[in-house]
């Protein structure tokens, strides 16, 4: 038999999962300015690109791998493909790297669920859509 604790719990799960949804589909409806055409576009209407480079073999042990770059999107009405910059210079350098000073990490977190992720391209790149549902 249950509980009444394992019950509320599971209560808070559900209500947490409709939360999460609620938050996804306003996220898919904000805009993101392009640079090619000068319009917003709604995040659900873009396909995203995943940059990645690679870290040549330095000695037995070192390198031979690769680490996601910069993220760009193509636009819906010229098809250019617009590179997602992220500004925080006026952090130290030292701190760049905690999430909490890192937006371009941040984009990714919140806006990376909304990806439907396909397979790798030549030269590292992924191509991902947002999903439109």
């Amino acid at each position: 038999m249950r509980s009444n604790l394992e019950s509320e719990l599971e209560r808070v799960r559900k209500e947490e999962k409709k939360i999460e949804s609620k938050i996804k589909q306003r996220n898919k409806k904000r805009n993101i300015q392009c640079g090619s055409c000068e319009h917003s576009h709604r995040v659900a209407d873009l396909v995203a690109i995943q940059t990645h480079f690679y870290i040549p073999p330095r000695g037995c042990t070192e390198g031979a791998y690769w680490l996601p770059g910069e993220m760009q999107f193509v636009c819906p009405e010229t098809g250019v493909i617009n590179r997602l910059l992220f500004d925080n210079c006026d952090v130290p350098w030292e701190e760049r790297k905690e999430y909490k000073n890192n937006p371009e990490e941040q984009f990714r977190t919140i806006y990376g669920p909304l990806y439907d992720v396909l397979p790798t391209l030549k030269g590292g790149v992924s191509r991902a859509a947002f999903a439109a549902d």
